[in-house]
């Protein structure tokens, strides 16, 4: 039995939610079975950050000594500064993604082809180092409908109320369901401002009663960025309407000749 002390913290740079954690037991969880897991233990949360902070998103140049000589006094301050400020901010990121411990993560995206035309959708379960894929489409939508159809699939396969977060990378669907958007419009019989028909109302319903039924987060996500979560979604969908066995769409193509325009 090894007598080495445990870490205070655990940093998770590449796994299911990259952060902070307090115990092996919750870092484990996500970084067992995780091809290729960045992760290490540390005895102190600041150093935790750093360790974050040094390989998220892009870092801006930093100037070798030789080069810092070349520029006036106020410049390299200011240099130091932004750097500084960036690696604070990335560390911030990156502790702020820890809320996520003990909720269930759906990772979503939607595909089509010609928009309108064959499309896709997918969304990736994550719970306790659970792990599921869920993929599906139709043969003639939209990119729209498909990514609120991986959103409403995900909250679906929930047997439970639960505190879940789904990211995202589509602002149109976490807009509307954080900034109450789709509040308004069932306040105002699926009529938006101008007095127009709400486009996609049977999935904003769909969503929207899956949505009451749990503590949900809807987070924003670039696309094609890197996240190991989003790509594969991304992939799956983009998979899914490449096929030419889909079904109708139903709400889509039963609406066609009303709908507006996205």
């Amino acid at each position: 039995m090894s007598s080495r002390r445990p870490y205070d913290f655990y940093a998770v740079k590449k796994g299911r939610v990259p952060g902070i954690y307090k115990t092996w037991a919750e870092c484990e969880a996500q970084v067992k079975g995780f091809a290729g897991a960045i992760f290490k233990g540390f005895r102190s949360r600041a150093e935790a950050k750093i360790f974050l902070a040094q390989d998220i998103g892009e870092q801006p140049h930093r100037a070798t000594r030789a080069e810092r000589k070349q520029l006036p006094a106020s410049r390299r301050e200011s240099d130091r500064a932004e750097e500084r400020e960036q690696i604070s901010r990335s560390a911030r990121n990156a502790e702020n993604r820890n809320d996520d411990a003990g909720r269930v993560i759906i990772y979503t995206d939607g595909s089509s082809v010609g928009n309108p035309g064959r499309g896709g959708y997918a969304a990736v379960m994550l719970f306790d180092g659970h792990r599921k894929e869920i993929a599906g489409g139709f043969r003639l939508t939209t990119n729209n409908r498909m990514e609120m159809m991986a959103a409403i699939v995900g909250l679906g396969m929930l047997k439970r109320s639960c505190a879940v977060t789904v990211y995202t990378d589509s602002k149109y669907l976490r807009d509307a369901m954080m900034h109450g958007w789709v509040t308004r419009w069932l306040e105002n019989g699926w009529r938006t401002r101008e007095d127009t028909p709400v486009a996609n109302q049977d999935l904003w319903m769909q969503l929207w009663e899956q949505a009451q039924k749990h503590d949900v987060q809807f987070e924003w996500v670039r696309g094609h960025a890197g996240n190991a979560e989003n790509e594969r979604c991304d992939e799956l969908a983009t998979s899914m309407s490449a096929r030419d066995d889909l079904p109708p769409d139903a709400g889509y193509e039963d609406g066609l000749m009303g709908e507006p325009g996205e």
